[in-house]
């Protein structure tokens, strides 16, 4: 399996040589947390974050560091890890794809007759406006008229490795600002507005559920239809690229879709075949 280069510009990767041993240290215990390459742009933060900590325990930084990993620096881990990602996101993000995602891979799944529940993953979904953004869909192909009985049932999970992220899409309260996102109809559908902020309709987005996971650890969540994964492998050091994708793998149906990013840069292996807009069918062949 090989991977595409990564590309140039704000984000991209630093080069170790250049960089002090705590630098060099850094970059290696987030490699091996996250699987993420650092760019410059992180690297100040995190440099002022692990000085700022390593003097408060009478530390050097490389020693404070390296006992990140212990389970006793679970909250210095989370806020190391939350300084670390990349956290951009929004309502119906890169609309155009997924309004093929939604026609191509969902409708089919969603079909009258199709065995349910279909299941779909959205991982690193940061505060969860993707995982949202995908049963608002789901919710819209399910109401359209069916010639015979119901739609099968849906389950969606969001995943990401930041816990603050996830706490986030648990609360469910979203900036009034994101109604330009989702357009007013939508937004009176499946949110309450509350003290300036817009709030899930558990009622209208059922069957949504969050949790903390490291997609460099193998799946505990049964196996999927769908997979989203937009826009990570952009950040991943080339060993956990391919880390990453033999866990997706063990996570999708025969047969199952993953969805990418149009910046992931990447060339799957043979069992994935093509079929436009970023998504690719997985053979267990």
């Amino acid at each position: 399996m090989s991977f595409g280069g990564v590309s140039s510009g704000v984000n991209a990767p630093v080069q170790r040589s250049t960089r002090s041993s705590d630098t060099q240290v850094l970059i290696r215990t987030l490699e091996r947390l996250t699987g993420l390459r650092p760019g410059e742009s992180r690297i100040g933060r995190l440099t002022a974050f692990a000085h700022a900590r390593a003097s408060a325990q009478e530390q050097s930084v490389q020693d404070y560091l390296r006992s990140l990993s212990r389970r006793t620096m679970a909250d210095d881990r989370d806020e190391f890890i939350a300084l670390a990602t990349n956290r951009e996101t929004s309502f119906f993000r890169g609309t155009r794809q997924l309004q093929l995602v939604g026609d191509h891979v969902l409708d089919p799944l969603l079909a009258v007759g199709a065995p349910g529940p279909v299941r779909i993953w959205s991982a690193a979904c940061a505060s969860g406006e993707e995982v949202l953004t995908l049963g608002m869909m789901v919710r819209e192909l399910i109401d359209r008229p069916a010639e015979r009985g119901p739609r099968p049932a849906f389950q969606l999970l969001g995943t990401d490795i930041c816990r603050r992220a996830i706490e986030t899409a648990q609360n469910g309260r979203y900036p009034m600002i994101a109604e330009s996102r989702l357009g007013r109809s939508r937004a009176e559908r499946f949110f309450d507005s509350d003290d300036g902020a817009l709030v899930v309709r558990p009622d209208e987005l059922p069957n949504i559920s969050f949790a903390i996971h490291n997609l460099l650890d193998a799946p505990r969540f049964g196996q999927f239809d769908v997979v989203v994964l937009r826009n990570l492998f952009f950040y991943l050091s080339d060993s956990a690229a391919v880390r990453v994708i033999d866990n997706i793998e063990a996570a999708l149906k025969p047969g199952g879709v993953l969805v990418l990013g149009a910046n992931d840069g990447m060339v799957l292996g043979s069992r994935f075949e093509p079929i436009g807009a970023h998504c690719y069918r997985w053979s267990a062949r």
